[in-house]
């Protein structure tokens, strides 16, 4: 048995699943933001976003971020150049929890490895940032942008319908950040 399975099983013997955790990669270059426009993923398909994942059973988020940047992009970044600027919480059918973190340096090329499921991947002016963009992450590049994430981790729980006045099947969302110094 893997430890996966057994994660997932005692889990489900304690009548609760968890909470599915996701961690989005905010990479900065000059007055830019790595932006996606996701499709056929039943997700907020045609909305940008950041490259982001889910957090394996047993996986450190920073190395989440590693992984799935990566994965997602073919950009290489080390641990000491990432930092978790928020943390939000999804309430709805299937609560998650979702990471962000600022990547500071990063290496490597940057290429589009998910065709099927990303039809954009550049750098977009923060300014003037693209339409539709999924409005957590939106509101997640516009703390960073401000400086709000520095040296303190933004938090906030909302549902759906609170955070976007859209219903949850259509788009998760929050609708203001509390931050912790």
């Amino acid at each position: 048995m893997t430890i996966q399975s057994l994660w997932r099983s005692r889990s489900a013997d304690r009548g609760h699943s968890g909470f599915p955790v996701s961690v989005h990669m905010i990479l900065i270059r000059e007055e830019s933001v790595l932006l996606l426009r996701r499709k056929g993923t039943g997700f907020c398909d045609g909305m940008y976003s950041v490259p982001a994942g889910h957090v394996e059973p047993c996986e450190d988020v920073l190395d989440a971020a590693i992984r799935e940047l990566r994965e997602e992009t073919d950009l290489n970044a080390h641990r000491d150049n990432i930092r978790i600027a928020g943390v939000g919480h999804r309430r709805s059918q299937e609560s998650r929890i979702d990471f962000f973190v600022l990547v500071d340096r990063w290496t490597g090329s940057l290429k589009n490895l998910e065709p099927a499921k990303c039809d954009d991947l550049s750098f977009r002016s923060m300014a003037n940032l693209p339409s539709p963009i999924i409005p957590y992450v939106q509101s997640a590049i516009e703390r960073v942008a401000e400086g709000t994430g520095d040296n303190q981790i933004w938090f906030d729980s909302a549902t759906s319908e609170e955070a976007t006045g859209v219903e949850p099947a259509q788009a998760y969302g929050y609708d203001a950040f509390v931050s912790f110094s």
